[in-house]
């Protein structure tokens, strides 16, 4: 649990919802490998799909700025965020995006140790896969 108190204020890495405030979210894209075009699909708290844009079909962190296809800002909250591979048209898979989302609490609860992101989305620590300062985009 102390080491986990250090990951207080820093950006963890996970697949999970994460909060818009306006600012823009980092997120992991990993493509399958064999596909040649990319989807990133932004869903909203409800499960709306609110955003769908075509993304490089590398392994690469994007910023989403919030802003749906028409170039409008969307409303504070919770987002969901998946990456959609295709092959010459045809679908290959749909697979959760991670992102980075600010740590603002460690704690132990019903037998496991769990972080609290930002907007109060509560992850299992053992699902982070990384841990950077913030702003280290």
């Amino acid at each position: 649990m102390a080491e986990l108190a250090n990951w207080v204020g820093m950006e963890a890495r996970v697949a999970a919802p994460a909060s818009f405030d306006g600012g823009a979210i980092s997120v992991a894209a990993s493509p399958v490998t064999t596909a040649n075009r990319a989807f990133l699909v932004v869903r909203d708290q409800s499960g709306v799909t609110v955003d769908r844009r075509e993304i490089p079909v590398t392994e690469a962190t994007l910023e989403w700025d919030g802003r749906d296809s028409d170039n409008t800002e969307l409303p504070k909250g919770l987002y969901a965020f998946e990456i959609e591979s295709q092959h010459n048209g045809d679908f290959l898979d749909t697979k959760p995006a991670e992102v980075y989302a600010p740590v603002t609490e460690a704690r132990n609860q019903e037998g496991g140790t769990y972080l609290v992101l930002r907007g109060g989305t509560v992850v299992d620590a053992g699902a982070v896969r990384a841990i950077r300062e913030p702003n280290a985009a």
